[in-house]
């Protein structure tokens, strides 16, 4: 923005560093250029002129303002001017000012931007007038930064300004005076780059015009004018710093045989630089003297270092050392290359203690021709001590109990003067070491030391002595004091947790301390009901416990669980905080299906009700459902695997009701087109897919905990069973069963299958079954089949069975009794029935290959096999006891499928029929005493899933669900006021349809819109109708009128739903 002899800068903001000379030309740094120069408001954007020989400033300011300022020759620096601004206005204010000042034609014109306009001013002789015609045709109103620079090139006037196009980017605009007006002239900016411009100065200098402009973010850019285009041209702006993220506004001019820039940043400061030519003459500087800290009484080695910073090589010069006049020594350099340093060394006994400045000169006796004689002297200021020695503090930590402690935070601090030593401890030693020296310690002090393990602390005190100072520092061991810390680890249901029947809630304990803990007591509260105490006699350090409570909870749904150890502070513990622990636990009904085929020992029957007919309850989206695999479902959810295998995998929950997608979270695909299925239980859904077992909060979908198998190989046709506080799954072909924590995801242990056959490995794949602290596991080697009876606790092996061929399905215990299905890849399979206590095979009965999971039901075992397109496919019937066959479909029918374990509710078999690839087509429901069929459905029939009265399998990616229509009831409030303001509670009669009794109603799923019921009971008539009762204050956002309905719902104990209303009056307040 500025020509030569003009100059007019935008500030910068921040502090600008000095660049050292450059010896081949380029800027530097000149303080005395811009002597006696002001900071004013906010902006200093200088033009530089000189007008009937004299130099003079007018500096654009923050707020609208000028300043003048005229060159004092003999004091070398600027002085305020006034008269040099007289008849500028002095009363605009808003915003920046930048002046350009020009002599055109005989006549001294200044040009102002001020936003958003410019305005135009020319000189009397005696001040400045208002002149709009110097200012024709540049914009009325611009967009800030329009700031002018003027110049003439080749006889024609030119004018650039600063343009914002977005995003803090800048364009150049250029226009030609024509005697008259300023018009556009794109060719006079053609090559500037659009960038953070805010300011140029045009100048030029040894035959060749210049552009520097400067930029937003505080540095500089150089232009050279080619005769038609302007392009980068680094070497102009050589030296300039970057004075960051400050709004830079250079100006150039040429006094007195030097070239100078003044440049302004938005800060207010002001920086000046001129022009150095390159030289070939050597410049010798000292650049440092080391060390500061010297020794009483010692001989010092002081090093100097001299750098040859000039355009020439020096030859051989003397470096000196002086303190004051006194001079330590002399060294001699033979030569020094341009660009080269070297270091000289000096030696020095000082005889007192105190601050010194010494003196380091090169080229002592100047016989060096240099670019620069005033930079050969470094004064440096050193400091002369008594020699210090080192003073070292250290110890060992132990426990009161001998015991080595660990995990140590030692402070050590000298009470005398505040300071805090430095201390070294090891990870897994209890030594500790801090390294100071006799400077820092005198006899007398006194030195604290504190020490902890994170739980128990210590500390002692330490008088330094003459004898500690002579020996160099002293040892001090400590005690930790030991104690006991009592945890509650964890809160676990080690049942299904079916409401209004007996669960097992275990509560975990750990002594986490450094003492044995003696009798204490544990309480767990439901609710906020006590549950009672528990004393536990001993819990010795480390150890852990296990306490369990029967629970009979009457209501479906989350319950708060609260545990405390030390109920009654019968225990001194280093940590009395942590001995709570609370979760939520989750009930739920007989009739979900909360785990592969029903429950923990896959009977594969429920207690629900089941449908009569195909009639469709919902169908979801395609969600990609992974064919053969089942659902689970449970607290009014269905969840389901979605996903390909080579793509994302998902886990999808479903509103049970309404198939409605409640959440879905990402879990890694299942491997190979597995069919593994998730599980249930207390809140939670656990998941086995490829080689991550996941476990996800069943309410929201976030992650809880994973894990991954070590081996890295996946989880194959195998999914989770959750039981007795335990997760089991499996690595398939790596031929594992991992055991996991149900609460943590940790490993407890792990079994493998040592055997291998004609393949070469043993396969872990079938979903194990849980019975009396004891899991059942099958894997096969082909050809050839294992069944595995081991202890939960342990992963021992209790008993083992072998079949000739291979046991690739999972197992069924009930009644003391193992089923397990066969499959052979050439022919047919069997079923087999073996003692649960020894694994003797109690009977075995040939059936089409499979790797179905019996069901077991009415006294008999209902299993399906056969393979589309390898064998004929039937579903089978058989005597539980004898194994005799009850009933078969027929071959033409091709009802059931080796990968459909069937489900049996309501006196009802639901299997499925093959479609392609590990996926089904079709549904069926047969007679469970004689195989026929009930009805079908041409889709789904993977595994199907029985809960409160419907039907859920998955076909063709999608889920279906059949039956679960509510039944009507007659209900009757009483009173008919009901008023919400008075306390108490409010009565329902509820009667069913013929054929339904009220009796059958479980009670804890009936609500009255969002109000529980509290109680229930057949009425006194035994007419079936149910009395329930509720409390008035649970009744929540229910409006007041004359006529309000009011709906009242629940289930049957088979899971069939009800739906009931009456109409009464409601008196709320204000009504």
């Amino acid at each position: 923005m500025r020509a030569i002899y003009l100059v007019c800068i935008i500030a910068l903001l921040s502090a600008m560093v000095t660049p050292a000379m450059a010896q081949d030309g380029g800027w530097v740094s000149d303080s005395d250029v811009v002597a006696g120069l002001d900071i004013y408001s906010g902006r200093l954007a200088p033009t530089v002129f000189n007008m009937d020989g004299t130099w003079y400033l007018i500096s654009g300011e923050g707020y609208g303002l000028f300043h003048g300022f005229c060159w004092h020759s003999h004091r070398s620096q600027w002085i305020s001017d006034s008269g040099i601004v007289s008849g500028l206005p002095t009363d605009v204010t808003g915003h920046d000012t930048f002046p350009e000042v020009f002599y055109m034609n005989g006549t001294w014109y200044l040009i102002a931007y001020h936003y958003p306009q410019y305005h135009g001013w020319n000189w009397t002789g005696r001040e400045w007038q208002s002149d709009p015609a110097i200012i024709s045709g540049l914009p009325s109103c611009c967009i800030s930064h329009a700031d002018p620079t003027v110049f003439n090139k080749d006889g024609t006037w030119y004018l650039v300004r600063s343009k914002y196009i977005d995003d803090f980017q800048y364009a150049f605009i250029g226009y030609t005076w024509t005697g008259s007006t300023w018009e556009s002239d794109s060719d006079i900016v053609s090559g500037l780059d659009i960038a953070y411009h805010w300011t140029s100065t045009v100048f030029y200098k040894d035959g060749t015009w210049y552009l520097i402009a400067g930029e937003g973010d505080g540095t500089f850019r150089g232009y050279t004018w080619t005769g038609s285009a302007w392009e980068s041209a680094p070497a102009i702006v050589s030296g300039l710093p970057d004075i960051g993220q400050q709004d830079v506004t250079p100006d150039v001019f040429y006094k007195d045989g030097t070239w100078y820039l003044i440049s302004g940043a938005s800060h207010g400061q002001i920086y000046g630089f001129h022009y150095q030519y390159p030289t070939t003459k050597p410049d010798l500087i000292p650049t440092s003297l080391s060390p500061t800290i010297l020794h009483l009484d010692q001989s010092n080695t002081l090093t100097a270092t001299i750098r040859n910073d000039g355009g020439g090589n020096a030859s051989s010069f003397n470096v000196s050392l002086k303190l004051g006049e006194e001079l330590i020594g002399t060294k001699t350099v033979d030569a020094l290359n341009i660009g080269e340093e070297t270091s000289v060394d000096f030696t020095w006994t000082p005889t007192s203690t105190r601050t010194f400045n010494l003196t380091v000169t090169a080229d002592t006796e100047t016989v060096i021709d240099e670019f620069d004689k005033t930079n050969n002297v470094m004064m440096v200021m050193v400091t002369v001590e008594r020699a210090s020695t080192p003073f070292l503090i250290s110890g060992m930590v132990n426990y009161d109990n001998g015991d080595a402690a660990s995990n140590l935070t030692v402070t050590v601090t000298n009470q005398g003067t505040s300071e805090e030593f430095t201390v070294k401890t090891a990870t897994g030693s209890n030594c500790y070491c801090a390294l100071t020296d006799s400077r820092r310690v005198s006899v007398g002090d006194t030195i604290r030391i504190t020490t902890t393990d994170g739980i128990n602390s210590n500390e002692t005190s330490h008088t330094v002595t003459a004898n500690d100072m002579n020996s160099g520092g002293f040892g001090e061991d400590l005690a930790l004091t030991t104690t006991p810390d009592l945890t509650i680890t964890k809160i676990s249901l080690k049942t299904p947790g079916y409401a209004n029947e007996e669960n097992v809630l275990s509560v975990g304990l750990k002594n986490i301390g450094r003492a044995d803990a003696g009798l204490f007591s544990v309480s767990l509260s439901i609710d906020g009901t006590p549950m009672g105490e528990q004393t536990v006699s001993l819990l010795a350090v480390g150890e852990t416990a296990e306490l369990e409570y029967i629970w009979t909870p009457a209501v479906v749904g989350e319950h708060a669980l609260s545990a405390t150890a030390d109920a009654n502070n019968e225990v001194e513990e280093s940590d009395e905080i942590n001995n709570d622990l609370s979760r939520t636990s989750v009930i739920i009904k007989r009739t979900d299906w909360p785990q592969f085929h029903y429950d923990e020992v896959h009977s594969g029957f429920s207690s629900s009700g089941a449908p009569d007919t195909n009639e469709t309850l919902w169908i979801s989206d395609d969600i990609s459902a992974i064919g053969g695999t089942s659902t689970v479902v449970a607290d009014g959810k269905v969840f389901a695997y979605g996903g390909l295998t080579g793509g994302d995998g998902a886990l999808y929950c479903f509103d049970e009701t309404t198939g409605a997608i409640l959440w879905n979270v990402g879990i890694p695909a299942p491997a190979w087109g597995s069919w593994s299925s998730p599980a249930y239980h207390n809140g939670r859904v656990f998941t086995s897919t490829d080689i991550e077992t996941g476990c996800y909060d069943a309410a929201t979908g976030e992650q809880i905990w994973v894990f991954e198998n070590p081996t890295g190989e996946p989880s194959v046709n195998g999914g989770p069973v959750v039981a007795d506080g335990k997760v089991i799954v499996n690595d398939w072909q790596a031929g594992h069963f991992y055991c996991l924590d149900e609460e943590t995801g940790k490993l407890l242990w792990t079994f493998t299958e040592e055997q291998t056959g004609s393949w070469g490995t043993g396969y872990a794949q079938g979903v194990p079954a849980y019975e009396d602290g004891k899991f059942y596991l099958t894997t096969w080697i082909y050809i050839g089949g294992n069944v595995y009876c081991i202890d939960a606790d342990t992963g021992d092996e209790i008993w083992h069975q072998t079949t000739p061929l291979d046991t690739c399905g999972s197992p069924t215990v009930v009644d003391g009794t193992v089923y397990v299905t066969i499959y052979d890849f050439y022919g047919d399979g069997d079923i087999y029935a073996m003692d649960a206590t020894n694994g003797s095979i109690l009977w075995q009965k040939t059936i089409q290959r499979s790797d179905s999971t019996p069901a077991v039901a009415y006294g008999n075992v209902y299993v399906t096999g056969g393979t589309k397109g390898f064998s004929d496919r039937k579903t089978y019937c058989f005597n539980a006891t004898t194994g005799n066959l009850i009933w078969s479909t027929d071959t033409a029918d091709e009802i059931g499928a080796w990968t459909c374990s069937v489900a049996v509710a309501d006196g009802k078999v639901f299997v499925g029929t093959e479609g392609g690839w590990f996926d089904y087509a079709g549904t069926y429901a047969l007679d469970a005493f004689t195989g026929d069929v009930i009805w079908s459905y041409p889709e789904g029939g993977a595994s199907p899933a029985i809960a409160d009265g419907t039907v859920f399998t998955i076909g063709c990616g999608r889920v279906y669900a059949f039956g679960g229509s509510e039944i009507p009831a007659g209900v009757r409030i009483e009173p008919e006021i009901l008023n919400l303001d008075a306390s108490g509670v409010f009565t329902a009669f509820i009667t069913l349809l013929e054929g339904y009794d009220g009796a059958d109603i479980d009670v804890s799923t009936v609500k009255c819109e969002d109000a529980p019921a509290l109680s229930g009971t057949i009425a006194a008539s035994d007419s079936g109708t149910l009395v329930v009762k509720f409390d008035r204050a649970d009744l929540v956002g229910v409006p007041a009128g004359n006529a309000v309905r009011l709906s009242v719902t629940g289930e049957l104990t088979d899971g069939i739903r009800f739906e009931g209303s009456d109409t009464v009056r409601v008196i709320a307040k204000g009504t």
